[in-house]
């Protein structure tokens, strides 16, 4: 989010609070919306999968989401097809073609 903030991409981010996102978004100081926030103090793949439809639902152009492999997956499975989805890699293994080799190397 840094990085879209360093570019003057100018943005209004819904999705969940906390650890899902809110955090960050909140720290670089883009417009966000919280829809919502995971159950427990760590997220599940059923938060992950429940704050995609809901990001869907308000009408989001775009699903960005950080994590892995099983995060992707978890995406894919509450998305289907119709919006774009590109994911920034955390994990142990990203081997998924959704993932930006870095935020600079995509946004210029």
């Amino acid at each position: 989010m840094n990085e879209l903030k360093r570019l003057g991409v100018v943005l209004q981010l819904v999705g969940y609070d906390g650890e899902m996102g809110g955090d960050e978004a909140r720290e670089a100081r883009f417009d966000f919306k919280a829809l919502g926030s995971a159950k427990c103090s760590k997220s599940t793949a059923e938060d992950t999968e429940r704050a995609v439809r809901d990001c869907v639902k308000s009408g989001a152009g775009l699903i960005a989401f950080v994590g892995g492999d099983g995060t992707a997956r978890d995406v894919l499975d509450a998305i289907k097809e119709g919006v774009p989805v590109i994911g920034v890699p955390l994990g142990v293994k990203m081997y998924l073609a959704v993932f930006a080799s870095t935020p600079r190397g995509r946004l210029g």
